[in-house]
């Protein structure tokens, strides 16, 4: 599903230069981040410390494009690091920007790594609740739209639905190409969601299990990865939450790990 946010002119120019360079130092305490054959580790967050390390991530803040949402972009007091965990909450609690009021808050991040091609495994436990929805995506560096690749996205009404989309343009003209996988219900627990990006290929595993593979259909660049959930109204992709929606609602990460090919 598309996605472009709004930011302000001064923070687009300010995450426009952090961009520009490639994460690299491993920030995991955790010694278990596995070494895969073929592929060396640029990235990995475990989440063993009390918060988001500012020089890896971009917090969201304001109002997401997202047709539909009725969710605002809470920053910091979305996102919270404990346990392990990097959890962003969705939370029914008022805010009111420019005479706009959201009744909802959410959480949303950029992981500031820039790889054209690599491997990104994230494990993740989707949010529960009609009318939620959450997403784990590559965008392009510089956040120009299309493409977009979304390597997991579930929606609180559909539970046990996994989409898998690459945006691109054809001929000027904006084209989706959607994939979905049935298996389980992916807000009951956790499972390891991977997009591989070689040299004119995407392939999809789910828990180290390959799901999909298609053909790269935009033009290489620099990608970084985007976490994020909202909530939508009922004519919305999310549709809307009901009275037995719980809040407040998490989408749980227990790690981050990208690497390139060696």
């Amino acid at each position: 599903m598309k996605r472009i946010f709004l930011f302000l002119f001064l923070f687009v120019v300010l995450l426009t230069s952090t961009l520009s360079r490639v994460g690299s130092a491993t920030t995991s305490n955790n010694n278990t981040t596995p070494n895969i054959p073929g592929w060396t580790l640029t990235f990995a967050d475990e989440f063993n410390s009390s918060s988001l390390d500012k020089s890896n991530y971009v917090r969201y803040w304001g109002k997401p494009s997202t047709a539909g949402a009725v969710s605002w972009w809470n920053g910091n007091s979305a996102l919270i690091v404990e346990n392990g965990l990097l959890r962003l909450k969705i939370a029914k609690e008022i805010v009111t920007k420019n005479g706009v009021t959201f009744p909802y808050t959410a959480g949303g991040f950029t992981q500031l790594t820039a790889q054209t091609y690599g491997r990104w495994d994230v494990r993740a436990r989707f949010q529960k609740g009609e009318g939620t929805q959450g997403y784990i995506s590559l965008w392009r560096q510089d956040f120009k739209w299309p493409p977009e690749i979304d390597f997991a996205e579930i929606r609180g009404n559909i539970p046990n639905e996994n989409i898998f989309t690459q945006h691109y343009l054809l001929n000027g003209k904006k084209k989706s190409e959607v994939s979905k996988l049935y298996e389980t219900n992916y807000t009951d627990d956790f499972h390891e969601y991977t997009v591989i990006w070689e040299p004119g290929r995407l392939t999809w595993l789910v828990d180290g299990v390959q799901k999909f593979t298609t053909t790269q259909k935009f033009d290489a660049f620099p990608m970084v990865l985007a976490v994020g959930n909202l909530v939508g109204n009922c004519d919305s992709f999310a549709g809307c939450p009901l009275t037995t929606t719980p809040f407040p609602a998490y989408l749980d990460i227990d790690y981050i790990r990208i690497y390139k090919k060696t």
